[in-house]
């Protein structure tokens, strides 16, 4: 997954002049092995990011390491701190590309939320655009990051980590081989179902607060 975004960032990096690590000498010295690339195989790579990523970030699930749900050496608490905390991991989130090619929702919210004030706003509504993710993700000028052991509370992102994977997209969503002969092969993916969308809800008697939202 990972290697496709990062093997494009190379290539990128040794050919493409106003990458910002074209000049950088430890680049530069590659460059001669450009041409000796001649065959990319790309297995599963999340090209324009992934729903998967946002309810890691959020959340912690999907991330942490064990048997289904249930995390034995990393929970859930554990895997989202370690990745809010990670470049890596904000480099696997829905890129504006991602949204001009899919049109479905990547967050519902249904209209109980609006029992919640940091919610109230986004009662009956999706996310469909690049933009309002983002401003998800930063807490909507609203909510605060949670406790790290809440993982039940949607988390609030770091700006200067979200402005990075949006500079890193910017340029690999955009990247095209480096010569007519360059033979590019994809596994668009590997049997394994990937998240969709988030739907946010309240239960009837358990919204009280985001620790208590309901999620599918």
């Amino acid at each position: 997954s990972m290697g496709g975004l990062i093997i494009k960032n190379i290539l990128d990096a040794l050919a493409n002049s106003v990458h910002p690590l074209y000049n950088n000498p430890r680049v530069s010295q590659y460059r001669p092995l450009l041409g000796k690339i001649d065959k990319l195989i790309l297995v599963a790579p999340p090209q324009l990011g992934s729903p998967d990523a946002v309810e890691a970030l959020l959340h912690g699930d999907k991330a942490q390491i064990g048997v289904k749900e249930w995390g034995i050496l990393l929970d859930e608490e554990q895997a989202r701190e370690l990745a809010e905390n990670m470049q890596s991991a904000h480099n696997l989130l829905p890129s504006l590309a991602y949204f001009q090619s899919v049109t479905t929702p990547i967050i519902k919210f249904e209209e109980s939320v609006n029992r919640l004030n940091e919610l109230v706003s986004r009662a009956g509504t999706a996310i469909t655009t690049f933009s309002d993710l983002r401003l998800f993700l930063e807490g909507d000028g609203l909510r605060t990051e949670p406790a790290p052991n809440d993982e039940e509370s949607p988390n609030v992102l770091k700006t200067h980590f979200l402005d990075k994977a949006e500079e890193l997209h910017s340029r690999i969503d955009l990247w095209k081989p480096p010569s007519a002969d360059f033979e590019v092969i994809q596994i668009a993916g590997w049997g394994i179902k990937t998240i969709h969308r988030i739907d946010y809800k309240c239960r009837l008697f358990s919204c009280s607060s985001l620790s208590t939202l309901d999620r599918d």
